[in-house]
């Protein structure tokens, strides 16, 4: 089982960071390329992740809401992410600490784990470090850059 824990501090309200990350129907509008075919109908959300040689299918329901924090666990179809958890602590009035956890089982038996521990890993981490960067952006009214673009 692998785990990923990314975090960003952005300067916004509480309340405005929560609305948008339980505002699944609006990930599309900042979620980086690699998560495509993107919807949140219904507060799941649904995509799918492009890693090198294969695509995840991003399949996740909430299950856990409070002020500080925003639980998905995986639904039946999903691959990519066993849960993924937001963690919200405001350090001020415009200022918030913003942690996503990422529980997931590399697929394939141990040939898997193993490409897992040499080549996806990395790349599934920095999906979630991009989603971040792009949610920060937007959040601080700014316009996220386009892929591949410096930060």
């Amino acid at each position: 089982m692998g785990r990923l824990v990314e975090d960003i501090h952005i300067h916004a309200a509480a309340e405005e960071v929560f609305g948008r990350i339980e505002a699944t129907g609006s990930y599309g509008e900042w979620l980086p390329r690699c998560f495509r075919e993107v919807d949140g109908a219904d507060g799941a959300f649904v995509a799918t992740l492009a890693l090198p040689l294969r695509a995840e299918a991003v399949r996740l329901e909430p299950a856990e809401v409070n002020a500080a924090m925003l639980h998905f666990r995986a639904a039946e179809g999903g691959e990519a992410f066993d849960s993924l958890t937001w963690h919200l602590n405001a350090e001020g009035p415009r200022e918030v600490h913003l942690e996503l956890q990422a529980v997931y089982t590399p697929a394939g038996g141990f040939p898997g784990a193993i490409f897992d521990m040499l080549v996806l890993r990395s790349y599934r981490r920095q999906a979630l470090r991009d989603a971040l960067w792009r949610l920060k952006y937007v959040l601080e009214g700014n316009t996220p850059p386009s892929e591949g673009d410096p930060a």
